[in-house]
């Protein structure tokens, strides 16, 4: 709504100065069959103007647009935080050595979600979820991995949520890198809609054997452009979920 409103004075503007323009030269008029070009000049002033607004409107319609995709991101974790309550109890409250593939945990997760489709394990790739290097890093490159799409089962929600569940590690809920961490659950906000990027409108939640939580900062910076940094090797975007969710 908020971004509706600002395209909405900037094309304001522009009818305003427009209309001014035909005014003043007479291009239409009611009581005359009478029409004047408007001059060279005044067209270079018109397109300088043009041109002008819309660059000073760039930065505002992203940050709405972000703003809006963070909101999005802290409904997804209540959607699915609420999901894994209610998994718990079916599971005895503890995740560990229940579940020996994302297969598993798509169909624990599916009664307490309002969802339009699911895609069993290896299904997802251009059908839940988008396909490797059809989503990027907040830094840009392309996500290289297609075990995320081979090893994943998924669903799209009714309110268009892509989502992919992946994990190598559903029965010890362990890696190295992550003890007690069962799963990924990779959500886009804005479903197949551009720009698909981590951090911007793909955002992820870790399945602990006891609770969902935003993926750690740990894992990797979270710098959204044009600040500094923003384009660095390892500004993949993780840990923005986490960010989001904590408030900060």
């Amino acid at each position: 709504m908020l971004l509706e409103c600002g395209l909405c004075q900037i094309m304001s503007k522009l009818l305003q100065f427009i209309i001014l323009v035909c005014e003043r030269q007479r291009m239409i008029t009611f009581n005359r069959n009478i029409k004047k070009a408007i001059t060279l000049a005044e067209l270079l002033m018109a397109l300088m103007i043009i041109g002008v607004l819309y660059m000073l409107a760039i930065p505002v319609i992203e940050k709405v647009e972000l703003d809006r995709n963070k909101e999005a991101a802290r409904v997804a974790f209540s959607i699915f935080s609420q999901a894994t309550i209610k998994v718990l109890q079916d599971k005895g409250g503890n995740l560990k050595g229940v579940f020996s593939s994302s297969q598993d945990i798509l169909n624990a997760y599916l009664p307490y979600l309002n969802v339009q489709k699911s895609c069993n394990l290896a299904e997802v790739s251009g059908n839940c979820f988008h396909a490797k290097r059809e989503f990027r890093y907040l830094n840009n490159e392309p996500y290289p991995y297609q075990a995320l799409n081979n090893s994943s089962s998924g669903m799209i929600l009714s309110n268009g949520f892509l989502v992919n569940i992946y994990t190598n590690n559903a029965s010890t809920c362990f890696t190295d890198s992550f003890p007690d961490h069962c799963a990924d659950i990779t959500v886009d906000i804005n479903g197949w809609s551009r720009p698909n990027r981590i951090g911007y409108d793909i955002f992820v939640y870790v399945i602990y054997p006891d609770r969902l939580v935003p993926m750690p900062k740990s894992i990797s910076s979270c710098i959204y452009p044009p600040d500094a940094g923003w384009d660095g090797a390892t500004n993949h975007g993780w840990g923005c979920t986490e960010d989001i969710i904590m408030g900060r």
